[in-house]
């Protein structure tokens, strides 16, 4: 399983595997088509792998909903099959705004077409 852990709507994690041709030839990497409307994508493209060497596999996950995702990805060659279960968890996104207490938030008079600055925190989770 690869578990994305929990992501705001619209965030995007991403997740790196590594598949390592132990076989003596080379093979090309393909998998199964995941739903295009879900939250899970390969990025990268399946190359093929030589004999000892090791390919990336890039995924992302973006949620749309606040539910969990479960999504089965197969990889297969030409002689093996690799299953992996992709899970990921969509949150609402939470902002907060943080201001100095000791001091009230204000602008202050501003002239028309004039210009002012004031620091504050947005935080989301």
């Amino acid at each position: 399983t690869i578990d994305f852990g929990s992501a705001s709507i619209g965030q995007e994690l991403s997740r790196t595997i590594l598949i390592q041709n132990i076989s003596n030839k080379s093979i090309q990497l393909h998998s199964t088509l995941l739903n295009i409307s879900g939250p899970f994508r390969l990025i990268n493209a399946l190359r093929r792998v030589e004999p000892g060497d090791t390919t990336p596999i890039k995924l992302a996950f973006t949620p749309n909903a606040t539910i969990e995702f479960l999504e089965t990805l197969v990889l297969t060659s030409e002689s093996s099959k690799l299953t992996l279960c992709l899970k990921g968890t969509g949150l609402k996104p939470n902002v907060q705004l943080s201001f100095d207490t000791s001091n009230p938030f204000s602008m202050g008079c501003v002239l028309a077409k004039d210009r002012t600055e004031k620091t504050f925190q947005v935080r989301f989770y």
